[in-house]
């Protein structure tokens, strides 16, 4: 005879059930442990927590959140996720950084690439040297977003994209006010795409 199912297997069981009455913005997205406390919630709740998910914020937290405050918006999560009192405890609050050993080969292939003239010695030496301090910090935060779980979210990238705009924009403002900067970028191995006006 075939062995009974274990209490786990047959809430596991029941748990896959419901999740295929959950809405398509929520399904595959939810933790197996989650899903009975998902399909609790109102369907506008359930909505708001897929906002939610999309921009980041932790799913078993959200998910209490909401069973006590169904008519949150999303706004409403963010405020209260952004107080220090509500951060989840199990979760630090900075990302942590590469190393700067980490990024130095990074560093390094990226100062050739925008001078392919230069020997990798000089590159190496560039990439270590205190005048790059801030271009590292740099490097480090952009291999932190590639690297975050929140990478793929819709409202991530978005804001993701909107602060290179704005970077790129005031580069491009000191290219055109300083003449000596674009006249240095347009002898490096760097295609600029940003401005019309700096085409090769």
């Amino acid at each position: 005879m075939p062995e009974a199912p274990t209490p786990y297997q047959t809430r596991r069981t029941r748990w896959l059930k419901l999740a295929n009455h959950l809405p398509a913005e929520l399904k595959d997205r939810i933790a197996i442990r989650n899903i009975r406390a998902v399909a609790g919630l109102t369907a506008q709740a359930q909505h708001t927590l897929a906002l939610a998910l999309d921009t980041g914020l932790r799913q078993a937290s959200t998910i209490r959140y909401l069973q006590t405050h169904p008519d949150a918006s999303l706004n409403d999560l963010i405020y209260h996720f952004q107080q220090p009192t509500n951060l989840p405890t199990n979760q630090p609050t900075n990302l942590p950084l590469a190393s700067s050993a980490d990024i130095l080969p990074t560093f390094t292939a990226l100062i050739l690439t925008c001078f392919p003239g230069w020997p990798r010695s000089a590159a190496e030496s560039l990439a270590q040297d205190p005048m790059t301090h801030e271009l590292r910090a740099l490097l480090h935060a952009w291999q932190v977003c590639q690297d975050s779980e929140r990478a793929h979210s819709e409202t991530f990238t978005v804001l993701l994209c909107g602060f290179l705009v704005q970077a790129a924009e005031q580069l491009n403002h000191s290219l055109t006010t300083h003449p000596n900067l674009r006249d240095a970028l347009r002898t490096s191995g760097v295609a600029w795409p940003f401005s019309q006006s700096l085409s090769y």
